[in-house]
């Protein structure tokens, strides 16, 4: 019985192929339903969000403080623009050291100045958010206490959806769970992302004087929150020659049920850390690290008790405040 014989073209040499010698034509890359999906590197599929390489990284700069070398001042400056070093001991009276002191305030003075317009100009309010690119929203501590009382985090938990990650299918059908391809959907992520801003603006918790939050946006247009609005004469500003770091404080406080029909508590301190990029002002990202400071009894409630989560600015103090009640949903 003779068998179908088929002509392979391959440029300039011709040669004969059977059917059932045909090679196995190549795996199939299979797209997540819908359009608008892009395939996209394994790093920057997990790097949208702070990653364990990201924090690494992070730490790095922001552990460099104190280590870089003290650069020599130009010789070119002005005689005026500096403190005097003399042995005051030979003058008679102190005009000439009254001088030096306010001189050298006027200049701490002008340095705390520029210190806090800088810190000011990286920080965002709720109200000008809109007016910044925002390709993800990053929802830390402070915004992840506002969970079931608004709706806009319910919204930013839907950026997952824009993500999606298949396999390929080998020429008979069957998976190739080795072999990865990842997506993202940028229409669909910016969907969200802008409905998202829109609510948080919206939110009547976010817009009270209490709960008011200063926010940041990364290099990658990610928005970040970063600690209330009632704090930001406590930000603290430390520098290296790789990276400008802003810190700031609040605290945490959950309970839950434990052993024997009690509940636990416990406070943690909070510290948020932005690392900026002195080349550029850019910001590199945020680090957020927390230290139990208090733990115990959750005020003798029992195992069976709801139990509080909220955050608060600070311990005690005017501004001391819990979070709206996470089982209250609130009405925007």
């Amino acid at each position: 019985m003779s068998k179908n014989v088929n002509i392979v073209d391959l440029g300039p040499v011709r040669c004969l192929s059977t059917e059932s010698s045909k090679p196995a034509g190549p795996n199939k890359i299979m797209k997540p339903k819908g359009s608008g999906w892009i395939e996209i590197l394994e790093d920057e599929y997990y790097d949208a969000f702070a990653s364990c390489r990201e924090i690494e990284r992070l730490e790095k700069l922001a552990n460099g403080i104190g280590r870089q070398k003290k650069k020599s001042t130009s010789s070119s400056k002005k005689k005026e623009d500096k403190l005097v070093a003399t042995n005051y001991d030979n003058f008679a009276n102190a005009s000439f050291f009254i001088n030096q002191y306010y001189k050298a305030k006027d200049m701490l003075e002008e340095v705390d100045k520029f210190f806090k317009s800088f810190i000011m100009s990286r920080l965002i309010a709720i109200e000008d958010l809109n007016k910044h690119k925002i390709n993800a929203i990053d929802k830390g501590e402070w915004l992840d206490a506002f969970e079931k009382s608004d709706s806009f985090c319910q919204k930013i938990y839907n950026q997952q959806s824009a993500k999606e990650y298949t396999y390929e299918k080998r020429s008979d059908g069957s998976i190739d769970y080795n072999k990865t391809h990842y997506f993202i959907n940028k229409d669909k992520l910016k969907k969200i992302v802008d409905e998202s801003v829109e609510l948080l603006q919206q939110s009547k918790n976010m817009n009270s004087p209490k709960y008011r939050t200063l926010f940041v946006i990364d290099e990658n247009g990610v928005l970040h929150d970063f600690i209330p609005e009632c704090l930001k004469d406590e930000i603290a500003i430390d520098f290296n020659n790789k990276a400008i770091i802003l810190t700031g404080k609040y605290y945490h406080y959950s309970e839950w049920g434990a052993q024997w029909g009690k509940s636990e508590s416990s406070m943690e301190e909070v510290t948020v850390r932005v690392i900026i990029d002195p080349a550029n002002n850019n910001v590199k990202g945020v680090l957020r690290d927390e230290k139990e400071i208090q733990s115990g009894n959750a005020n003798g409630k029992s195992y069976w008790d709801s139990h509080d989560r909220y955050c608060q600015p600070r311990l005690s103090g005017p501004y001391s405040y819990k979070t709206p009640d996470n089982s209250t949903a609130s009405r925007l």
